[in-house]
């Protein structure tokens, strides 16, 4: 191995990162590293063509003695080459209950994220490459895992971004050996215990012991099914959305998406990934859309109701509403606050009773506390990061038709406690 051949593959390197992702001198990336020679070369070679780097290392503390090498072989490195670097330790009840490596997945990815807020950071790189690419297409195909055809992993996924995507394992192996790399072997990955590892360890390698040149032959079926697939979603896109009708808390699919084409089940399937459900959520509406009005599908992250007009999308369950009781009462001018945000203080003197709890709706506004000015509601559950399927759930307390108190968040800057409060009431949520 001579180390012009890893300078060369440096220079592509460079090459992807400053055509593809705009990488710089001034962008800060987040680099997951685990210690193995995949992520060791992904940062060596961020730091080498001087984009800025921090490290976030997941120690699951699941390979005892090993754990511990592997975090420190990270740290070593971050400390000789300058590199900030931030380490999670796993406890080990975390991994009592569910599915092992999905929840790793979550803690890890998790991890990073928080890295990048505290840093103010632009991406998050991790270091697949080709070869867990075929393996990811792979999965997908044997899994029905894919929204329209299985195309693997895309090089950006919102700021996650995966430098390493267009080399081989072979090609990584080269740039750690021609640049002296520190990195660890993950005895695991040798073994086959995980669909991924029986792939990668015992069925690629008999595909590629029966059809020589099977790993190009995936790589360009995933390159023709990336643009297959960008085609269709952009035609379904520039003619679904006329069939899509937005509410505050739900969403309309009308009954005219159904064009009798022999393409309607696809139709409802980009719906449902363009809505946070999945494909197959989407083919199983394509039945309901058929069904007598008042049949429903009932899931996790919410439910689809047939109506006359066509699908109701509802986030969170349209049948288990939460009931929400207000406890009103006269108390003295507090001197201290509360933190709990479901019990707050107005002005008594400000509020007009019966005071009226309901459900917020659109074109609702208020003057949030601390803040100048009117503010519509819908767009301050946005700023407090409400999720969709829960802004159904949201109450508001009114005051002679205006909001007093937006339910378990904040109160209206109209009626606040100040220093000519005399006499104040308690409301709290029971």
């Amino acid at each position: 191995m001579h180390l012009s051949t890893a300078e060369k593959l440096l220079q592509r390197f460079e090459l992807i990162c400053s055509h593809r992702f705009a990488l710089n001198r001034q962008t800060k990336v987040v680099v997951g590293v685990s210690g193995g020679m995949d992520s060791m070369v992904l940062l060596f070679l961020l730091h080498r063509i001087q984009v800025p780097v921090v490290v976030a290392h997941v120690n699951y503390q699941l390979r005892e003695n090993d754990s511990l090498l592997d975090e420190q072989t990270v740290v070593e490195f971050c400390k000789k080459e300058g590199i900030k670097h931030f380490v999670k330790r796993v406890p080990g009840h975390v991994w009592k209950d569910g599915n092992l490596q999905a929840i790793a997945r979550d803690i890890r990815y998790d991890f990073y994220r928080e890295v990048l807020e505290a840093e103010h950071a632009s991406y998050i790189a991790t270091a697949h490459h080709a070869g867990d690419q075929i393996e990811t297409w792979m999965l997908q195909w044997l899994r029905g895992d894919y929204p329209l055809v299985p195309f693997g992993m895309n090089a950006q996924n919102g700021e996650v971004i995966r430098p390493l995507l267009e080399f081989s394992k072979q090609e990584i192996d080269w740039l750690a050996d021609g640049f002296t790399i520190p990195w660890r072997m993950d005895a695991s990955n040798l073994k086959s215990d995980y669909a991924r590892n029986k792939i990668r360890n015992q069925i690629l390698p008999l595909l590629r012991e029966i059809q020589p040149g099977v790993d190009g032959m995936i790589e360009r079926a995933h390159n023709s099914n990336v643009l297959i697939h960008d085609f269709i979603m952009s035609r379904l896109g520039a003619e679904c959305n006329d069939h899509l009708q937005a509410q505050e808390d739900q969403i309309l699919v009308k009954h005219s998406v159904l064009q009798d084409d022999g393409y309607d089940e696809m139709r409802l399937s980009y719906i449902a990934l363009k809505l946070g459900w999945s494909y197959q959520e989407g083919s199983a509406w394509h039945a309901l859309m058929n069904a007598i009005p008042g049949k429903r599908i009932v899931y996790k992250m919410g439910e689809v109701c047939k109506v006359r007009e066509g699908l109701k999308i509802y986030y969170g369950s349209a049948e288990m509403e939460e009931e929400v009781e207000i406890e009103i009462s006269d108390v003295a001018v507090p001197k201290h606050f509360s933190k709990n945000k479901d019990v707050v203080y107005l002005d008594k003197a400000k509020v007009t009773l019966p005071l009226e709890i309901r459900k917020w709706e659109s074109g609702d506004a208020f003057h949030p506390l601390g803040m100048q000015g009117k503010k519509k509601v819908s767009d301050f559950l946005i700023g407090e990061k409400v999720e969709l399927k829960d802004k159904s759930k949201v109450h508001v307390v009114t005051s002679g038709g205006e909001i007093c108190w937006i339910v378990g968040m904040r109160i209206d800057e109209r009626f606040k406690i100040t220093e000519e409060t005399e006499q104040a009431i308690q409301l709290r949520k029971k």
